[in-house]
């Protein structure tokens, strides 16, 4: 709808109401990676890690800002840990792509 302010606002709610709800950080890093906030998406994505480790989704997003940022080394850490948790189908080719891409080799 075009309310991003508005949506940003709301998750920023949910977040302090519950901060152990992974989802509501990925949501929130979803939203501000869509404005190119990428420094305050990574913290968000670290943080919904924090909650929940084998948050597979939160990585491959993580694996992206970092690449964003500059963060190679860090992007290979997510892209890695990403295959490690979902090893299988379409989001994994591209978190090996990626790693290819970077000179690491994943099987």
């Amino acid at each position: 709808l075009g309310l991003t302010d508005e949506a940003e606002r709301e998750y920023r709610m949910a977040v302090a109401l519950d901060p152990v709800m992974a989802v509501a950080w990925y949501d929130l890093a979803d939203l501000l990676e869509d404005g190119d906030r990428y420094e305050e998406t990574a913290g968000c994505l670290e943080r919904a890690m924090a909650v929940n480790p084998a948050y597979a989704d939160a990585h491959f997003n993580l694996a992206w800002c970092c690449e964003q940022l500059g963060r190679t080394a860090r992007a290979r850490e997510h892209w890695t840990a990403c295959l490690g948790l979902d090893p299988v189908g379409a989001w994994a080719d591209v978190a090996r792509e990626h790693l290819a891409e970077s000179g690491v080799t994943s099987s």
